[in-house]
């Protein structure tokens, strides 16, 4: 028996409202996935390929100077909301392969009228992007990957002060395959007391400095 019409049209209105559906999400996901790309790619592009070009050369002629870990440039002046670049490169002196975190936190500041300035963990995020880790090195070879800074013009619920914000890096060695924990290395990275340090897994045994000075 054929069926209806009206059963038709209604499984032909069903199939329709199901497209659109269907269409909504797939345009949420993709406009979603855009904003979050947005926060990360932009900076990376902004960079011209020269400099990148420029400091990773004077990495590597430094590092061939018997220097195990270095942040070049370790001083960037920075406008609120404009990006620049900075690179850690280190070289591994170990006996084997070793795995390598990077890990930054902000540790003091001051700003132009000579008040302590702060900035919360997650904030961090916001002003340095870059690779965690783990990164595989084998004996000998050397390693770096890119600081990408960027002050925000706001810091919560304020303007970015202009002023000097001071960064450790801390190049964390382990054995190859080793879990860190990131939440409790931070705070002892940013603690930086010499009693707290000796409790991370340090390259050299110390963390380097990246300042900021924000105009």
């Amino acid at each position: 028996m054929v069926a209806p019409r009206r059963d038709v049209g209604r499984r032909g209105f069903e199939l329709s409202i199901s497209f659109l559906v269907i269409l909504i999400i797939s345009v949420v996901i993709f406009t979603l996935s855009l904003v979050i790309l947005s926060k990360f790619w932009p900076i990376s592009s902004d960079v011209p390929q020269a400099l990148r070009d420029e400091l990773e050369g004077e990495i590597a002629n430094i590092l061939t100077q018997d220097q195990r870990v270095v942040v070049y440039p370790a001083l960037l002046t920075q406008p609120r909301g404009i990006h620049d670049l900075a690179l850690v490169g280190w070289t591994n002196a170990k006996q084997e392969k070793r795995d390598f975190y990077i890990i930054v936190a902000n540790t003091a500041g001051i700003d132009r009228d000579g008040n302590n300035i702060m900035l919360e963990p997650t904030d961090v995020d916001r002003w340095i992007l870059y690779k965690q880790g783990p990164f595989t090195v084998e004996r000998g070879q050397q390693q770096r990957t890119d600081l990408l800074t960027h002050p925000p013009r706001r810091t919560g619920n304020a303007i970015t002060p202009r002023g000097s914000y001071i960064f450790n890096i801390c190049v964390i060695d382990v054995a190859v395959g080793a879990s860190v924990d990131v939440v409790s290395t931070r705070e002892k990275c940013r603690n930086a007391k010499p009693e707290t340090l000796k409790e991370l897994p340090l390259f050299t045994g110390h963390p380097y400095k990246l300042q900021i000075d924000v105009e």
